[in-house]
């Protein structure tokens, strides 16, 4: 009965949005001044974003409107400084800890140890599907360690932070205990969780 409840309130709410967001444009909404401000500041790229009414989000603003918004577009994004933040990490240096070259001797050696484990099984189909997902395992991780693949990766808009700011980012989230990488997994996570707020945001008022 509550969850009945709970969810009569949320759609009542959204049909008040519906019903006032004639009345509130441009002042709130995803098209919004300052929602598209917000998304600037954020790091949206223009190439990844989905015309409006077949239109660029800027041609809904004009005057000082349009100024603020192009000022946006020239400022550091929060993506660009975590990315310069996360290629910082400590532990990432070659004469040093060399957390990439461990993690992937490491990957790599637990893998043939798994097929060493399969291939002494008798033939069956279960041996066979967990060969074959073995080997996309090995597949997924070696593209993973590869730097030319992720850089093509990285220009066609499918991967976001650069070859180190990832190494840095997968050594924070395997060190999160340590207490020097708490408050960095804390971060990473609260960034994750107001993208994923975001885009759930927006799609419910498209």
């Amino acid at each position: 009965m509550t969850v009945h409840s709970v969810c009569a309130v949320c759609m009542y709410a959204y049909l008040c949005v519906l019903v006032c967001r004639e009345y509130l444009a441009p002042a709130s909404g995803f098209q919004s001044l300052q929602f598209r401000m917000l998304e600037n500041k954020i790091g949206v790229p223009d190439n990844l974003r989905v015309p409006y009414n077949r239109r660029h989000y800027r041609d809904n603003f004009k005057g000082h409107e349009r100024e603020m918004l192009l000022a946006t577009e020239q400022e550091p994004t929060l993506l660009k400084l975590v990315e310069e933040w996360l290629e910082r990490t400590p532990g990432l240096e070659v004469d040093g800890f060399n957390f990439w070259e461990r993690l992937e001797i490491n990957i790599f050696d637990g893998l043939n140890l798994e097929k060493e484990k399969i291939e002494k099984m008798e033939d069956s189909e279960d041996k066979e599907e967990m060969m074959a997902e073995l080997v996309k395992q090995k597949e997924l991780f070696t593209s993973l360690f590869d730097e030319k693949r992720h850089d093509h990766l990285l220009s066609k808009g499918e991967r976001r932070l650069s070859y180190k700011a990832l190494q840095g980012a997968l050594m924070i989230n395997f060190y999160r205990e340590e207490p020097r990488f708490q408050v960095p997994f804390q971060l990473l996570t609260s960034l994750m969780d107001i993208d994923t707020i975001m885009t759930k945001w927006r799609c419910k008022l498209l």
